[in-house]
C-alpha cells in the first residue's frame, strides 16, 4: 500500500485537531508504495522494461468498461467523494444528474492517472537512452 508522508506525524495531526489520523481524505492518504516497488523489483529482478509492465494498467487508464460493482459503489458513496474535488472530477462522470457516477459498461476514463503512468515510462525510456549514450564512450 504504501508509507505515511514524513510530515504525518503526531503533533501534526495534534494541531490539526485529530486524536487520530482521519479514516477519509487526503489526511488518511498513504504515499503510493506500488510504483516504487514495481521499479525496485524491476531494476534488480526484471526481465521486462517499465512500459511492458506498466502496459496493461496505461490500457485500463484510457478506458474500460466499468463493472456494475465499482460504478454502484461510487454512487453509494458519492457524497464522500464530494468531499474532495479531484476525486469528483475523477469518479463522478455525470455531475448535477440523479446518477452521478458512472453506469456499469460505460467507458470509465482517468487520464491523469495514465498521464502519470506514461510519464514514468517516459522517464524509463530517457534513462535508458541516457545509459546506452554513456556506455558507447
Amino acid at each position: 500500500m504504501g508509507v505515511a508522508p514524513t510530515g504525518a506525524t503526531v503533533d501534526f495531526f495534534k494541531q490539526k485537531g485529530y486524536y487520530f489520523p482521519p479514516e477519509y481524505g487526503p489526511l488518511a492518504a498513504t504515499t503510493p508504495g506500488t510504483p516504487g516497488g514495481i521499479c525496485l523489483m524491476l531494476a534488480n529482478y526484471g526481465t521486462k522494461s517499465l512500459k511492458e509492465v506498466l502496459e496493461p494498467a496505461m490500457q485500463l487508464a484510457a478506458g474500460y468498461p466499468i463493472e456494475a460493482q465499482t460504478a454502484n459503489s461510487i454512487e453509494r458513496n458519492k457524497a464522500r467523494i464530494k468531499e474532495w474535488p479531484y476525486s469528483s472530477k475523477t469518479f463522478l462522470t455525470h455531475p448535477g444528474e440523479k446518477r452521478e457516477a458512472p453506469e456499469a459498461g460505460e467507458i470509465f476514463v482517468q487520464k491523469d492517472l495514465l498521464a502519470t503512468l506514461t510519464k514514468m515510462v517516459e522517464a524509463e525510456q530517457q534513462a535508458l537512452r541516457k545509459r546506452r549514450a554513456v556506455e558507447k564512450l
